[in-house]
């Protein structure tokens, strides 16, 4: 996909075409990035960074008939991709997060749910290379 394609900002976000420099930095252009991807493809953000007492989720999105909960990492050309780096522990956080948002909001409750990880990779000059999902198992958290 390329990178340079115009698209509308949603919640207040900024487009970010310099190099990312520093962690947060990155971290932010990585979320962005996915925000972007989603957004192409006609899914609707619902949230960014959402936060509940059961933990956090980078991004809840709507589309292709499904709720998709997003855990966003980054990783340079070269490095171990994030889905290796993955607790059992934060992805329990997340999965309770998105049971929590989903028993709140009595709307999405038949809602197909998905729970992702968005694997955000950068070159070495520090822009958005790729983006790959990775669908995480929830069956086994609780055994």
């Amino acid at each position: 996909m390329p990178w340079d394609v115009e698209w509308e900002p949603h919640y207040g976000e900024k487009r970010f075409d310099l190099p990312a420099k520093g962690r947060q930095n990155r971290g932010r252009i990585a979320e962005d990035a996915v925000a972007r991807h989603l957004w192409l493809r006609g899914h609707r953000l619902l949230g960014r960074n959402v936060r509940n007492r059961r933990g956090e989720i980078d991004i809840v999105a709507e589309g292709n008939g499904r709720l998709r909960f997003i855990e966003v990492r980054s990783y340079t050309e070269g490095h171990s991709r994030p889905s290796a780096h993955l607790t059992r522990s934060k992805r329990l956080s997340i999965l309770r997060a998105m049971q929590r948002y989903v028993a709140r909001r009595p709307e999405f409750a038949d809602a197909a749910r998905i729970l992702e990880l968005a694997e955000v990779r950068f070159n070495a000059a520090g822009r958005v290379v790729d983006i790959n999902f990775v669908a995480l198992d929830t069956g086994r958290l609780y055994r």
